[in-house]
């Protein structure tokens, strides 16, 4: 009997499996991660590959105006060039994370590399931040939400404390006409239809993580008005839905 089609087939599934893990929000076959906040009435908002001069600050005044908190999980070469943007996250209040230092994939690093993109990036904000320490960044967000077994090795190397996914991303870093990421993003209230407040959601629990863009990875100055007008529709919506806003942090060890 040949046992080759058997072997290829065993090894084809584990191959699967290990690229559902690298790649998946809600897996964590690498480690534990952030998904779903504690409830069902709960949204927390994050906006990666920031700071942005052309997008953070009108999305800073516009998360103000609706009362809303938000976590920007950013890299490290764009706080260093923009340390007053940096700042001003941390003056409104809103959590801060890890994206990296240049957005690396980290999927195929070793850990001692990723430790240093990791460590940069702290540096980074830290620098930026001054004698603001409170603020320093306790989760990552891994760039593309790619990751590998290594990367909970490196994650305790630099001292933060967990990996933040996602439950709902909406393709915003493509440019789009706002209509169109308004109607991706009404998939926060459909879902929560389903489920009471305080209710249990089977398979996955708690309300949405949305990841959204303020900054594009490529470059600083990226235009984001489709991200601002959407979240200027829904979020006076959500808050009169009876939704909260959330940052991250909180969320470790709930």
């Amino acid at each position: 009997m040949n046992a080759w089609p058997f072997v290829a087939s065993a090894v084809g599934a584990c191959a699967g499996v290990a690229a559902w893990g690298a790649v998946h929000p809600t897996a964590e076959l690498f480690g534990p991660t952030l998904h779903h906040t504690s409830d069902v009435s709960q949204i927390a908002l994050t906006f990666d590959d920031g700071p942005n001069p052309a997008c953070t600050p009108e999305l800073l005044k516009l998360l103000e105006r609706y009362r809303a908190s938000a976590t920007f999980f950013l890299v490290g070469r764009f706080a260093r060039a923009h340390p007053e943007l940096v700042r001003a996250i941390a003056d409104r209040g809103h959590d801060m994370g890890n994206h990296t230092e240049t957005h690396a994939n980290l999927v195929w690093l070793p850990t001692r590399r990723i430790a240093d993109e990791l460590q940069a990036c702290q540096d980074s904000i830290l620098r930026s931040l001054g004698s603001e320490r409170d603020a320093e960044p306790i989760l990552l967000r891994p760039p593309y939400g790619y990751r590998g077994p290594q990367l909970s090795s490196a994650i305790r190397r630099v001292g933060l404390r967990g990996v933040a996914m996602w439950s709902l991303t909406c393709y915003d870093w493509k440019p789009q006409p706002a209509a169109r990421l308004i109607e991706r993003l009404e998939r926060v209230v459909v879902r929560n239809r389903r489920f009471p407040p305080g209710g249990e959601r089977r398979g996955n629990h708690g309300g949405e993580i949305i990841v959204l863009h303020d900054g594009d990875a490529r470059r600083s100055g990226a235009d984001r008005g489709h991200v601002l007008a959407a979240l200027e529709y829904w979020l006076p919506r959500w808050r009169d839905a009876g939704f909260e806003f959330v940052t991250m942090n909180p969320l470790v060890g709930a």
